[in-house]
């Protein structure tokens, strides 16, 4: 049955078979291993042009949080209408979510300034607003301040929260 959306609510997504962990065959740049964590969510964040799309091809619809698979920011193109809108409505409540859940967490995407994205040649963390020519942080670049303030550091390719450690 389908739901109304609302700003705070994604589109539903399609969770695939439970009872196992998940192994990814891609390679993402960040050298981790795109392994889910048996009984527990395993969520991804990186850059979208430079790995997440082929995560996002790989696991196809099976990108929404259960026990043994992949948690993945999966918003239709026609739900976004500007870099602070989508993270307001979409990016920034999944995230929050996945924490407060404890889910583990993999960066396909090394979170360096100095690590650029395939497409627009900017950082990964960072690019201007289309509106305001301003540099701003990168959905990927507010996903990793905010993990970062949360109190999660990145080791290996894993964020790793210091109370968890």
């Amino acid at each position: 049955m389908a739901g109304r959306l609302t700003k705070t609510e994604p589109p539903p997504m399609t969770a695939g078979p439970q009872g196992h962990a998940l192994k990814l065959v891609y390679a993402p740049s960040s050298g981790a291993l795109l392994q889910a964590q048996e009984g527990r969510v395993t969520t991804i964040i990186g850059s979208y042009n430079n790995d997440m799309r082929a995560v996002l091809n790989e696991l196809d619809a099976d990108a929404g949080p259960r026990p043994g698979g992949f948690n993945v920011l999966n918003i239709p193109d026609e739900f976004y209408s500007s870099p602070r809108q989508f993270w307001n409505d979409y990016n920034q409540p999944w995230l929050s979510q996945a924490i407060a859940r404890g889910d583990c967490f993999l960066i396909a995407t090394l979170p360096a300034f100095d690590v650029f994205d395939v497409r627009t040649g900017f950082s990964v963390l960072a690019r201007p607003n289309p509106a305001t020519g301003k540099m701003e942080l990168s959905g990927f670049g507010r996903e990793y301040l905010m993990m970062r303030r949360a109190g999660y550091s990145c080791n290996h390719g894993v964020m790793e929260d210091k109370d968890h450690v």
